[in-house]
């Protein structure tokens, strides 16, 4: 098993979208071939090789490492369902959201949806959790529906709003 690490090579103001970076979706493709992949950020699309710098072998990945100024990235881990991705920071909003597996960690805090519309895996957070922890989006009638998700810190409010099924622990 490999690993590629993305550094975020400068903070961003708008916010960046990085749903189309997982682990199972970037195995043996070269690293060139990710760095000319498009991200959205703000009404614009940007190269991921513009965004970050990338170092690591994607022959058998399984573990994506985010780092840098890491509180813009928004969908970190978004439908994930296999392998491992762990921020180095803080993350934006929707982080695991749709997860169907695999296993997510962040040392720093989440914004807003973390674990929203959860269906499997593992979701632990370091720091402190955003409102609408393990909820559905709006609009929908189902939040979280299995997987665990562990908060080491504070969460905000609305915590498991829809949740069905799933354990949520704040510590």
């Amino acid at each position: 098993m490999s690993t590629l690490t993305l550094t975020l090579r400068q903070s961003s103001p708008q916010r960046i979208d990085v749903s189309a970076l997982l682990p199972g979706g970037l195995t043996n493709q070269s690293l060139e071939a990710i760095s000319a992949m498009t991200l959205p950020v703000g009404n614009r699309e940007v190269k991921v090789g513009e965004l970050f710098s990338l170092e690591g072998d994607t022959q058998t990945l399984n573990t994506l490492i985010f780092q840098g100024e890491t509180a813009s990235l928004d969908g970190v881990g978004k439908g994930l369902r296999e392998g491992t991705i762990e921020v180095k920071g803080d993350a934006g909003s929707y982080l695991g959201m749709q997860m169907r597996g695999g296993t997510i960690r962040v040392s720093g805090s989440i914004d807003a949806y973390g674990a929203c519309e959860l269906k499997n895996g593992f979701i632990e957070i370091q720091g402190n959790a955003g409102d609408f922890l393990g909820a559905s989006q709006i609009g929908n009638l189902k939040g979280m529906a299995g997987g665990v998700v562990l908060v080491r810190g504070n969460a905000g409010d609305r915590v498991g709003d829809h949740q069905r099924r799933g354990i949520i622990l704040i510590e």
